[in-house]
């Protein structure tokens, strides 16, 4: 948990080596893993593969962080680990945003929100990310529909904690979805005052982190628009 949060301080270039590292000898150890402790092992094993997809997936190294992220969504999917099976989704969709691949945005964040046993701040999140993707495509409607059950879904969330795989999904980095998700739908105003709360509300230690440069990039966008 701690190696993830240096991921915002440092940025993910520095962390990549040695996740990788650890990632494989968690593999290891969970493919040895008998006992009592066995399923915990393997979900341990599980996010550290997902995290060093991440780390890839943000440095734009977008090859070979898919089939990792896709390796830890099947180990995730055989465990039963639905916030883990969401999150890893969640990244993949990312990358696809990052590609510019609409279609695949679409289909990998709808998978995402309707993973069974995700958290409510997840879904949530998934749904907002997903409703861009349909507004883009032209099905306003279904955004819109989105747009209304992240609601719900957020509401739920509210006096829960954080699932413990996706530490940052706080009240305030929800808007940041919220926001990319009203520039979708060329409401520009809207989206300049989300994603500035957005980013002014993140704690500290995220301000600078690498992956807040696409709301920051998204963000100018607005305001030109």
């Amino acid at each position: 948990a701690d190696q993830r949060r240096l991921d915002d301080v440092l940025g993910a270039a520095a962390l990549i080596d040695v996740t990788h590292a650890q990632a494989r000898v968690a593999s290891t150890l969970a493919d040895q893993a008998r006992g009592a402790h066995a399923h915990q092992v393997r979900a341990i094993a599980a996010e550290w593969i997902q995290f060093e997809g991440w780390l890839l997936a943000s440095t734009g190294a977008f090859d070979r962080a898919v089939p990792l992220l896709e390796e830890a969504e099947r180990a995730a999917v055989e465990l039963g680990e639905g916030t883990l099976v969401a999150q890893a989704r969640n990244f993949r969709a990312y990358v696809a945003r990052r590609r510019g691949d609409l279609p695949a945005l679409t289909d990998l964040f709808t998978a995402a929100y309707r993973t069974p046993g995700a958290h409510p701040a997840q879904q949530a999140g998934d749904a907002r990310q997903a409703a861009p993707g349909h507004a883009l495509l032209g099905e306003r409607d279904q955004a819109r529909r989105l747009l209304h059950e992240a609601a719900d879904l957020a509401e739920r969330a509210r006096d829960l904690p954080p699932p413990e795989t996706a530490y940052w999904l706080t009240a305030e980095f929800s808007l940041l979805g919220l926001g990319l998700a009203h520039a979708g739908l060329e409401e520009y105003d809207v989206a300049a005052d989300l994603l500035s709360q957005g980013l002014e509300g993140l704690p500290e230690d995220q301000r600078g982190a690498d992956w807040t440069q696409e709301y920051r990039q998204a963000l100018a966008r607005a305001r030109r628009a």
